[in-house]
């Protein structure tokens, strides 16, 4: 599980030194505990902005942003995702880092975001 979290974050912060990194914690998106695949939604960092994307058109995704408290800070509901979504703004993350719980039904993947 931890080498498929570096992975991940290997894939998904990049190397132009932007102040954003995204954590994957928790997956479970197809019934299993896997990284995403293709065509599937994927959580990264774009010039220190989170950004939301799928390869392929994906209905019914629900976004909550949470505190490290678990107090919502943004609810994006029933979301067709289509090309690339701006989730937060580098000064929307909290200094203490925010979850970011991407579903669709059952499937969920949980992110943790913090700004350096």
């Amino acid at each position: 599980m931890k080498k498929i979290c570096f992975i991940c974050l290997m894939v998904l912060v990049p190397f132009l030194g932007y102040s954003t990194t995204i954590s994957c914690i928790n997956k479970h998106w197809q019934g299993t505990h896997r990284t995403i695949t293709k065509g599937d939604l994927s959580l990264y960092e774009k010039d220190g902005d989170v950004m939301l994307s799928s390869d392929e058109v994906l209905h019914g995704v629900d976004v909550l942003i949470s505190t490290r408290e678990n107090s919502p800070l943004k609810v994006i509901t029933s979301v067709t995702v289509n090309s690339e979504i701006k989730l937060l703004v580098e000064d929307e993350i909290p200094q203490e880092g925010c979850y970011v719980k991407i579903s669709q039904g059952e499937k969920y993947v949980l992110y943790f975001v913090t700004r350096d």
